[in-house]
This record gives structure tokens, sequence and C-alpha cells, in this order.
């Protein structure tokens, strides 16, 4: 009797010991399932972060048949292709042609810092009531941005000069810094441009022949200033700017029927072109299409683009090479797609928050700024400056030198001259040997280039320079 029971009691425990284990099981089980499911959705949150920041990063532009001729064209990154009226499609034409007459008429010998022609802007407008086309702040602009902006809302450059003549003399001679607060510091839309190579007056034979890469006569900028996005043609052959611009290949997505191209340096940019027949030809891309056209993206936002209607010469005299963000990319030769140079915003024109510990510094700061890798950032500068967020590098380069000109130290090593320039948002002098050309001031220099990956806005990135030491760094460079 007793076996009995012992032998009921360890059946018992037995039974109970499997279900235990049977419990434990489905409960490791449910666990694993729950993190099982945890992490597919983690997995899918970034695979849509990672889809939504590429689409971010992704400029949509028609790509035209061989032999067509087509306009230039805008897009804004995330946003799709800007849709242009007529008018401007005709104005950016004739800007085009303008530039290219008037920087062609420029000697290379007569003239030593970058020349320029603006042929566009773009602006924000603000809803201020139908049809209004008036940029954000038109109302509070400095006064140097109301003069500018008279050349794209004027249609006839005589009036545009006549008003801007006016205006000019009403107010007084321009000096920088003058006018009103400036305009919230703000990002602007990543904007790209894209220009078929007939209209830089290139032959086919010119372009028809793979190669790393093409010479142009002009090269186009975007720059970023006043609360205004404008859009230059800089001459190449003189004052350091290359005539060399990359080729680089599209890639064909069949699913999409599109091409695309995505750049190399950091932050990666893709440009994805959607196959466009113009009206009355019958050609069109030999490769497959998908049964449904690809539609191409069409811009949903805000952004204007206006033409100039006054084609001044200008110089750049702060512009290098590394200021420049473009490509000529090539299509597939059974795509019967016409090559076509895209331009972008510079990562120095783009937002960014301020990193890096900088240097502690002895003696005269900028002492050793003429040779080797210049001069560190002070390491209380960077204090100051560290976590701070920057719509474009010119603001951060206003801040940092407003930064050493409150600096007791750091200020008491400068004469008053440079003292006031600091203060006033701009670098001060180095001495006269130091400067070249029209570049006059000291210059903040990225270690490892930008185009490379170096950190915009990281000051252990960063050194301070002459203009001399910097052009000699950049020039070394181009010849490697």
């Amino acid at each position: 009797m007793l076996q009995q029971q012992v032998n009921a009691d360890i059946e018992r425990a037995e039974q109970q010991r499997v279900e235990s284990a049977r419990l434990a099981a489905e409960a490791a089980a449910e666990r694993q399932r729950v993190e099982n499911a945890r992490l597919m959705r983690e997995r899918e949150k970034a695979e849509a972060r990672q889809q939504e920041a590429i689409r971010q990063d992704t400029y949509s532009l028609p790509a035209y048949s061989m032999w067509s001729f087509y306009p230039p064209g805008f897009a804004v990154a995330g946003m799709g292709s800007i849709e242009l009226g007529q008018e401007v499609i005709q104005g950016l034409g004739t800007s085009l042609r303008m530039a290219l007459v008037r920087l062609g008429a420029i000697t290379t010998s007569s003239v030593a810092d970058p020349m320029a022609v603006t042929v566009a802007a773009a602006f924000n407008p603000r809803k201020e009531g139908e049809g209004s086309d008036k940029p954000t702040g038109w109302d509070r602009p400095p006064l140097a941005s109301i003069i500018r902006r008279i050349n794209y809302l004027v249609a006839d450059p005589m009036i545009a000069a006549v008003i801007t003549a006016v205006v000019a003399a009403a107010s007084g001679s321009l000096k920088e810094g003058e006018g009103p607060a400036q305009l919230p510091d703000l990002a602007r839309p990543l904007l790209a441009g894209a220009i078929p190579l007939h209209s830089m007056w290139l032959s086919h034979g010119v372009w028809s022949a793979k190669q790393a890469d093409i010479e142009l006569p002009i090269r186009m900028l975007i720059t970023d200033a006043d609360g205004l996005m404008e859009v230059h043609a800089v001459k190449t052959g003189v004052g350091g700017v290359s005539a060399r611009v990359k080729l680089v290949g599209a890639q064909y997505d069949a699913a999409k029927g599109t091409y695309f191209f995505t750049t190399d340096n950091l932050p990666s940019r893709t440009f994805m072109f959607t196959p466009v027949t113009p009206p009355g030809t019958d050609l069109s891309p030999l490769l497959p299409q998908p049964e449904s056209a690809p539609a191409l993206p069409l811009h949903t936002g805000e952004t204007v683009i206006r033409h100039a209607v006054i084609h001044t010469v200008f110089p750049l005299p702060a512009l290098e090479e590394h200021d420049f963000h473009d490509y000529v990319i090539w299509f597939p030769a059974d795509s019967g797609l016409e090559p076509v140079y895209v331009y972008l915003k510079s990562p120095r024109e783009e937002p960014g928050i301020v990193t890096g510990r900088g240097q502690s510094v002895t003696g005269i700061w900028l002492a050793g700024a003429g040779e080797g890798l210049g001069a560190p950032i002070p390491a209380q500068i960077a204090d100051q400056l560290r976590g701070r967020w920057f719509s474009r590098f010119d603001k951060f380069r206003e801040a940092f030198w407003v930064a050493v000109g409150h600096d007791p130290e750091l200020a008491g090593q400068f004469n008053i001259v440079n003292k006031v320039e600091m203060i006033n948002y701009r670098a001060p002098y180095p001495p006269a040997i130091e400067k070249v050309g029209g570049r006059k001031k000291y210059e903040i220099h990225h270690i490892k280039f930008i185009r490379n990956g170096g950190e915009v806005y990281n000051v252990d990135n960063l050194r301070v320079m002459t203009p001399k030491l910097h052009v000699s760094i950049h020039s070394k460079r181009r010849g490697k």
C-alpha cells in the first residue's frame, strides 16, 4: 500500500514536472514570439525610416530623348519636379544664354577671382492673398536683398534697373551689415537643377564618348543669403574654378521604369529620372517599359522659380572648388536619352548641429594660421557653439567670429579694426602678405573635405587659415 502511494506521488510529481516544463516552454515560446514581433516592428520601422530618408534625399527630374530640345529644370528633394510656367521657361533660357555670352567674353588672364552671372532665384511665397508670389519676409528683408529681388519680380530689365537705382538712392549707399535685422535662420528647401548639355553650347561630339569627366564652359552654383536662394552661372578656367565635371552613369530600375544615380559623398543624394517623350515625336527609350508609363513626381510644395532679368557679371572672391556640387549624368546607350548636367546645394548650405571639442590654445592663437593645417578651433569657442543648430555653414561662420570677438583672451590679440569686424559677424583681416586676390579675410578650412565625407559642423574637422594657405592646400589637392 505504501509503495502504491509512493508510486502515485512520483507519478503526480512527474506529471507536474511535465506540465511545468510544458508551461515554461509555452511561456518561452510566447516571449520569443513577442520578441520576434517586436524585432519585426523595429525592422519595419527602420526600413520605413530608411525609405523615407531616401525619399527625402531624392530629386525627381524628367529625362528627354536624344536630340530633343528642352528647358532647364528644377526639383526639391523629396517633393518632386517643379512645374515652370512658359514665361519662366523662356526667361531661364534667355538668362542662361546671356550668362554664356557675358562670361565667355572674359579672358582667363584678365581676372583673378571667380566670375558669375545670376540666372534665377527660388522663393517660398507667403500666403498673404490669392496669387501672392512675394517671398517670406518680403516686408522685412535687408536692403541688399530687396534690391536683388527686384531682379526677379520685375519682368522688364530696363524698368528693373530704374527701380533698383531709385531704391538704392532713396536708402543711401549700401554698406554691409546695415538695414533691419536678418530674416529668421530657417532651413531652405534642398534645391537641385538640371540643364541639357546642348544648352551649354556643347556639340554632340564633345560628350558622346564616355570618360571620367567633361569640360564645361560654366558651372552652376546655388547660394542662400538674406532669405533668398539664387542660382549662378560661374565661368570655368578662371579664379581656380575647374572646368572638369565628373561624368557618372545612371542605372535603370525596370520595376519603376526610371533611371537613378546616387552620389558617393555624404550625405548621399539620389537623382531619379522619368523618361518623357517630347510632344510631336515618336522617340522613346528602347529599354522595356512597365505596362503603365511612370509618372513624374511633381513638386506639391510652395517653391517658386523666377528667372533673372538683369545679367550683370560680378566676382565671387570667396568661392572655392568644393562649393560646387555637380555632375554630368550619362544614361545607358540603348535608353535613347540625352545626358544632363545636374547641380545642387553644397552640404555647406545645409543645416547641421555643431559637434567636437576644439583644442586648448596658448600664446598667439592665429600665429600658425598661415602654415601647416592652420590654427585649431579654441576649446572655449567650441564649448559655446556645441549643440547649436545652424541652417547653413555661413551662419556658423558668423556665430564663430562673434564668439571670438567677445572672448577677452582671444579678442585681445586683434587690433581695433579686426575687433569691430568680428563683433559684426565678419572674419578679421590677416597680414597683407597672406591675402590672395579678392580673398582678404581669414577663412575656415575643412581638414577632411566635405565631398569626401568630412563633417561640416564638427569643429575638430575645422581649422582657421589665411587665404594664401587655403588656396595653396586646395590647389595641391586638385592636382592629385
